[in-house]
């Protein structure tokens, strides 16, 4: 079984990239991949809450296969707050979705602080895109221990500084879907960070399955390890036991 915490729906017209709910499923299948965390690249590129809103119409389509992250924009400050809140009370909403580098809003910006204090009040997990080696995050999980951070991308580039900055805050998780398959990335995330914290990510429809998919078949790990990675810890820190 394959949880992916990190693929999306929707088009973006810059990388022709488009992806539907159907055609997203379709994929799932091939791959076998149980559930996944999806958010919608309308979201991020275009209008968030209309974005938000093709989500969850296709979180219900799918229900026990598809999960939505609530994108929220903190540029719009209050606005954001209550479409975060108002998505969040519904039971197809697993987490939320910040894209910095989209949103134009450093992840350790003092914009995050209101986002990161309701979702620590609604016990709702944080997903973080990360390009900087993990510095912001390092950053946001220092002044928010009690935040769950999953820091998509393992940091970017520079992901063995990603893991090393994250590596002292038990309430950071890193997902290790990336362009780069370097040789020993998994087998790094496992050994600084414990096997509990890494998780499994396609970014279907940037990448193919398949890549991640590689990274963990051909990691120099054990069977039980791969399986914690590919859904036995999302299935856990997720609460997904009887709802997929």
């Amino acid at each position: 079984m394959i949880i992916d915490v990190h693929a999306h729906i929707g088009c973006d017209q810059r990388f022709c990239f488009r992806m539907s709910a159907k055609e997203l499923v379709r994929a799932m299948d091939r791959y076998g991949i149980k559930c996944s965390f999806i958010s919608s690249i309308k979201s991020l590129v275009y209008d968030y809450i209309e974005g938000n809103e093709d989500v969850e119409k296709a979180c219900l389509e799918y229900p026990k296969r598809l999960f939505g992250l609530v994108a929220v924009n903190p540029l719009y400050g209050k606005e954001a707050i209550e479409e975060m809140t108002r998505r969040l009370a519904k039971e197809v909403f697993i987490g939320v979705k910040i894209h910095p580098h989209y949103f134009n809003v450093p992840a350790d910006s003092p914009l995050m602080n209101p986002i990161v204090e309701k979702a620590i009040s609604l016990r709702a997990p944080l997903f973080i895109h990360s390009y900087d080696g993990g510095v912001q995050l390092e950053n946001l999980a220092d002044r928010y221990p009690d935040a769950l951070i999953v820091m998509y991308h393992m940091g970017g580039g520079d992901w063995e500084e990603g893991v090393l900055r994250v590596r002292r805050f038990d309430n950071v998780y890193v997902e290790m879907s990336s362009s780069f398959v370097d040789v020993g990335m998994v087998e790094t995330a496992v050994e600084v960070l414990g096997e509990q914290r890494v998780l499994f990510g396609s970014d279907i429809p940037f990448q193919s399955p398949s890549i991640s998919m590689a990274k963990v078949l051909e990691a120099n790990i054990s069977d039980y390890v791969k399986e914690m990675i590919f859904y036995r810890n999302a299935l856990e820190l997720f609460n997904l036991r009887g709802k997929i």
